[in-house]
């Protein structure tokens, strides 16, 4: 009797001790990892809102004026600037409701911009706003700087679904790890983010609504997870990067259509503070785990 009532009392001391034990490390836990404690006492809500892209500057936050703030490189009424490089088969590029339409070619059509040998290699941003009037494939497919080689964010390929980088590794954006497939709409605008920097090459793809704010493309979302709004999220170490040939008349910055008629507007570029694009790095180096 007494030989079972110590093996019942040792039992409820060894789970006591355990359990003590448990509570002690989750404590510990919470004090040693910054932020987790403060993070879990959040609402769901709370924590959801801090899921933005690592970092990228708030609109707010980005300077009217200075070295960092936005330069057009389209300004809304004429061709100045711009140039058709000469791809043939198609009507020229023209001016409509304050956007350029590149007709559809025989194949590929575009314009080229005339000091693109003048725009930084890497730590900038593009941006621009596309819609393909008609057409089954891509509609503003962006050839822009990258160090001393030059790529492409494909929009609409490959049958008018395919987003993604041409070229890393030599694979175009239909076999690298770039590709996404995205439903894009005739006649609808789309905004797009191209952000250069020394480590990534990254990109954001999303649908204006009646007012021109971007949709949230929750599609990406779920795909990528975490709120990440990201088409393309490209480390760029020890990646060789390139054009496909059919697009290198717009070097180093131009956009290009195949066979689709495509409207592009709202085209400007800004450089990255060195505070951005420290934190671009710093997402970087935390995903190279190797």
């Amino acid at each position: 009797m007494y030989a079972s009532q110590f093996s019942q009392q040792s039992n409820l001391i060894y789970r006591l001790g355990t359990l003590l034990i448990l509570m002690g490390f989750t404590t510990a836990l919470c004090f040693c990892i910054p932020g987790l404690a403060q993070d879990a006492e959040k609402p769901a809500a709370d924590v959801e809102e801090e899921t933005e892209e690592p970092g990228e500057a708030p609109r707010s936050e980005i300077p009217e004026e200075g070295e960092y703030a936005w330069r057009p490189l389209f300004d809304g009424k004429t061709l100045e600037g711009w140039m058709s490089p000469g791809f043939g088969g198609g009507a020229e590029p023209r001016i409509e409701d304050g956007a350029i339409v590149i007709p559809a070619g025989v194949d590929v059509a575009g314009i080229r911009h005339q000091k693109g040998e003048e725009f930084p290699k890497v730590n900038y941003e593009i941006e621009l706003d596309a819609l393909r009037d008609n057409g089954v494939d891509f509609f503003a497919t962006t050839t822009f700087p990258y160090k001393d080689e030059c790529c492409s964010l494909v929009i609409g390929g490959w049958g008018g679904m395919v987003i993604g980088i041409s070229c890393v590794d030599g694979y175009d954006a239909s076999e690298n790890e770039t590709v996404q497939w995205m439903q894009l709409k005739d006649k609808v605008w789309y905004h797009i983010r191209i952000r250069v920097s020394e480590d990534k090459i990254e990109a954001w793809v999303n649908e204006l609504d009646e007012d021109d704010e971007p949709i949230k493309n929750e599609h990406i979302i779920k795909r990528n997870g975490n709120g990440d709004e990201r088409v393309v999220n490209l480390i760029t170490n020890e990646r060789r990067i390139s054009t496909r040939i059919e697009v290198d008349l717009c070097r180093p910055f131009g956009i290009a259509t195949w066979c689709t008629e495509g409207h592009i507007r709202n085209i400007q570029m800004r450089n990255l503070p060195e505070s951005e694009v420290e934190a671009i790095t710093e997402e970087a180096k935390a995903s190279i785990w190797w």
